[in-house]
């Protein structure tokens, strides 16, 4: 079966050479049954405490996983999660942060690529009617990590890639994933610029031009089957 591993990652700062990962979650994808089939909710702060290699066999985990994956989802993962990740788990190992980066689907890139646009996902999450949200900010993350509310910053982490998944489903969907950029400043009184992408059976993304206004229909919550079986192998058969 293809599988996705939608990611999300909490970190101390914006800079992967001076700040460290807090949270990592990810969830994997079946996209034939549509259904997420393993989740996982990662605290390296607390592993990194550990004395009995706990951050080293979650680095093991976590590279597997990325490695077994058809594809990566991440919302800026191209520039921001994955330069984290390699550099956490392969310091100044350029060809795998390059792999994972290749094999990324990456909603915000594909608009800034298409239409010069950084939109972000929430705001993606309302312009396509979805029934979830982003919970919290950046900046309330960060601020959870320094005073320890592990709890918090892993649902908001989760809630996260909760977000990211109905985002793709969205894209596999017929009327495709709608993007909107802000309205223009200067120059004009036309439309804001807008894309609608689509994931095909390959699992690329691909655009409709010009952008079509789909019926939002509400989306339901992504359904579940988690395993918790410590071998992962049944997943990536």
């Amino acid at each position: 079966m293809p599988v996705v591993c939608a990611l999300d990652i909490e970190t101390t700062g914006l800079k992967k050479e001076t700040d460290v990962i807090t949270v990592i979650c990810l969830k994997l994808y079946d996209t034939r049954s549509r259904r997420v089939v393993r989740a996982d909710d990662l605290n390296v702060c607390l592993a990194r405490e550990d004395a009995q290699h706990a951050e080293t066999e979650m680095k093991i985990y976590v590279r597997t996983v990325l490695n077994g994956s058809d594809k990566i989802l991440a919302y800026n993962g191209r520039s921001f999660d994955i330069p984290f990740l390699s550099a956490w788990i392969a310091a100044g190992d350029t060809a795998l942060c390059q792999a994972w980066q290749d094999k990324t689907i990456d909603f915000l890139h594909e608009a800034k690529v298409r239409i010069n646009q950084y939109i972000s996902m929430d705001k993606v999450a309302k312009d396509n009617a979805l029934a979830i949200s982003k919970i919290a900010t950046g900046l309330q993350a960060i601020q959870w990590a320094q005073e320890r509310q592990w709890q918090l910053l892993v649902e908001y982490c989760s809630a996260d890639v909760d977000v990211l998944v109905q985002i793709f489903e969205r894209a596999l969907g017929e009327h495709g994933l709608k993007m909107v950029g802000k309205a223009r400043k200067f120059g004009g009184d036309g439309p804001p610029a807008c894309i609608t992408l689509f994931v095909g059976d390959e699992l690329q993304c691909v655009t409709e031009q010009p952008c079509q206004q789909p019926e939002l229909v509400p989306s339901q919550p992504v359904a579940s089957i988690l395993q918790t079986a410590d071998d992962i192998d049944s997943i990536f058969g």
